[in-house]
């Protein structure tokens, strides 16, 4: 026989028993008490009981072959063959998750004015909301993108967690310290302050990262401002991304924002909600 090295703890839930283990042989015999046993078929007199086994194994210190075990019964004048076990299809771990409820608003479409001469027109306040079917892990990187044709210059950042006002490069933004604004701000009820994005307007793309602060939450919403564009321009509809952390398997693909913005000089459309 194969000598299995593994220190074994059975433990079979139901029953609370204990089963008999021999490790050199790489055998265990439970008694199939009736409380693990079920009943496979309706009929009074005739039951084959289906029995759930689980128990723990400690495995090998050193590398060795995979097993196929073997199950056989006997008892009750019945004697059963022995089977072996067909193994469960490998875990599949998801590649990615899905944002369940998005929707992006804005303020206005007046036009904005290139010329500076009226710097308060077509300041348009984004509204963005999503939802998705996980939380986010502290790290995610999350990029907002289409947002194009707009008079806002770009302000680049390296998005990072923990960001400092002392290191010139990181996205940060305090509304009381003109020195400490770097990238365009965030403004959340539930992201808490200093939210800052790298924003790139040729791209019209908005990049920050999930802080560790937001306490894994499945829900973002928060709102940027943006100049509209000098001129008429039809609508666009903005995008969702994120990746998580190396290690996290946390992966939302690029998916279409419900609703339309920074369509200047049209008349303002209110987005119907999916």
């Amino acid at each position: 026989g194969v000598s299995i090295r593994a220190v074994v703890r059975v433990r079979v839930e139901y029953a609370r028993h204990v089963g008999k283990w021999s490790r050199a042989s790489g055998e265990l015999v439970v008694q199939a008490l009736p409380v693990i046993t079920k009943c496979s078929v309706s009929g009074p007199i005739e039951c084959f009981p289906d029995i759930t086994l689980q128990f723990e194994i400690v495995n090998a210190a050193l590398p060795q072959p995979s097993r196929t075990p073997i199950v056989s019964a006997s008892g009750g004048g019945m004697v059963f063959a022995p089977m072996p076990l067909v193994p469960l299809p490998p875990v599949v771990f998801r590649t990615s998750y899905r944002l369940i409820l998005t929707l992006v608003s804005e303020s206005t479409r007046v036009m904005g004015d290139a010329t500076g001469l009226k710097p308060t027109n077509g300041i348009n306040t984004l509204s963005i909301y999503v939802r998705a079917e996980s939380k986010f892990p502290a790290g995610t990187v999350v990029t907002i993108s289409g947002l194009t044709g707009t008079l806002t210059p770009s302000a680049t950042c390296t998005p990072t967690q923990m960001p400092s006002c002392g290191v010139p490069s990181h996205c940060i933004y305090s509304l009381q310290d003109g020195a400490c604004q770097k990238g365009i701000p965030l403004l959340s009820d539930n992201l808490g302050t200093a939210l800052a994005g790298s924003w790139n307007q040729a791209l019209g793309t908005i990049t920050f990262i999930v802080q560790a602060s937001f306490q894994m939450v499945d829900t973002l919403a928060f709102t940027i401002q943006l100049r509209n564009a000098p001129s008429l321009q039809p609508a666009v509809t903005p995008t969702f991304a994120a990746t998580g952390p190396a290690g996290s398997n946390f992966l939302i693909l690029t998916t279409a924002l419900a609703g339309s913005v920074l369509s200047s000089g049209l008349p303002l459309v209110e987005p119907v909600p999916p």
